[in-house]
C-alpha cells in the first residue's frame, strides 16, 4: 500500500514538472513571437449575420506589440514616458455588404502582456460605418471602472457618457487568449459584451451575466465559448492549443431578426507576418495576394 502510494505520488509529480516545463515553454515561445516586431496579419472568410440574412464578406485581425502611455492612453510615440507600457495591440476589421450597401466595421484593444492581471485591457475603440450612419464607442479603464463615450448617428444612443463598475470586457478576450489562454476567465461572472454587437443590436451599455468555458477541440485545438443567457448569445472562438495560440476562426450566435437565432462564421483563409506599415507604397499593393485581398 505504501509502495503504491509512492508510485502515485511520483506520477503526480511527474505530471506537475512536466506541466510546468510546457508552461514555461509556451511563455518563451509566446514572448519570442512578439518581441519580433512582427505584426501577425490574418484574413478570414466571413458570413455575417445581419438582417435576417449570412452576408459574404472578409475579417482581418491585426496582432501587434507596442508602447503604450498607462497616463493619456494612447501610443507613446516619443519613447520617452517613464510609464509607457509595451501592450498587445489588436486591430479587427470586418467588411460586408447587405443588398445595395456595405458595412465597415473597426475595433482596436489595446491589453497588457503581463500575467495575473484580472482586468488586462486598458482601452478599446469601436466604429461602425454603412450608408445610414455611423457609430464610434471608446472605453477607458479609469479609477476602478469603466468610462465609455458613445457618439452615434441613431437616436436611441445618441451621445452618452457612461461609467460602469469594472467587469471583463469581451473586446480583450482575443488579447488575452494570445498570450495566456489559460488566464481567460471561465465559470459564471459578469462581462461586458463586445462593443459591435452592442451597437449592432442597439443594447444597453453594461455588463452582463455569463458563462465562460475552455475546452480541448479536435486536431490539437482548443474553444473558448462565452455564453449569455439573457442576451441568448454565444460566442466560440477556436484556436490552436499551442503557443502563440493562432485563431482559426469563430462563431457568433443570436437573435438578429426576431426571434430567428442566426450564426454568425469566420474561418482563417490566409496569414503572415509582416512589418506591414513599411509597406505602403503602389509597387507593395502585390502584398495583399499574400492576405487573398
Amino acid at each position: 500500500m505504501k509502495n503504491k502510494a509512492s508510485f502515485l505520488q511520483i506520477i503526480g509529480l511527474s505530471i506537475a514538472l512536466l506541466t510546468g516545463q510546457h508552461s514555461l515553454l509556451a511563455n518563451e515561445v509566446v514572448k519570442q513571437y512578439w518581441d519580433s516586431g512582427l505584426a501577425e496579419i490574418s484574413r478570414y472568410e466571413l458570413k455575417q449575420a445581419r438582417y435576417g440574412a449570412l452576408n459574404e464578406g472578409e475579417a482581418i485581425l491585426l496582432f501587434v506589440t507596442e508602447p503604450f502611455s498607462r497616463d493619456t492612453q494612447v501610443k507613446d510615440e516619443t519613447g520617452n514616458d517613464p510609464n509607457a507600457e509595451r501592450i498587445l495591440k489588436l486591430n479587427a476589421i470586418k467588411r460586408f455588404e447587405t443588398g445595395i450597401y456595405d458595412y465597415s466595421i473597426m475595433s482596436s484593444v489595446f491589453s497588457s502582456m503581463k500575467k495575473n492581471n484580472a482586468y488586462p485591457t486598458f482601452k478599446s475603440t469601436t466604429s461602425i460605418q454603412d450608408w445610414c450612419g455611423q457609430a464610434f464607442q471608446q472605453w477607458n479603464q479609469r479609477d476602478g471602472a469603466w468610462k465609455s463615450e458613445l457618439r452615434s448617428y441613431f437616436q436611441s444612443f445618441g451621445d452618452e457618457d457612461k461609467s460602469i463598475p469594472l467587469a471583463a470586457h469581451e473586446d480583450g478576450i482575443w488579447n488575452r487568449l494570445r498570450t495566456d489562454p489559460l488566464g481567460l476567465p471561465t465559470g459564471d461572472f459578469e462581462m461586458i459584451p463586445s462593443t459591435s454587437y452592442l451597437r449592432l443590436k442597439h443594447k444597453p451599455t453594461n455588463a452582463y451575466q455569463v458563462k465562460g468555458s475552455l475546452s480541448e477541440g479536435r486536431k490539437g485545438t482548443s474553444i473558448y465559448e462565452l455564453i449569455y443567457p439573457s442576451l441568448n448569445r454565444t460566442l466560440s472562438i477556436r484556436f490552436e492549443s499551442k503557443a502563440p495560440y493562432e485563431i482559426l476562426g469563430w462563431s457568433e450566435s443570436y437573435p438578429d431578426k426576431g426571434d430567428e437565432i442566426l450564426t454568425t462564421e469566420a474561418k482563417r483563409t490566409h496569414s503572415t507576418r509582416s512589418y506591414y506599415w513599411e509597406k505602403n507604397s503602389p509597387s507593395d499593393t502585390k502584398l495583399r495576394k499574400l492576405l487573398g485581398l
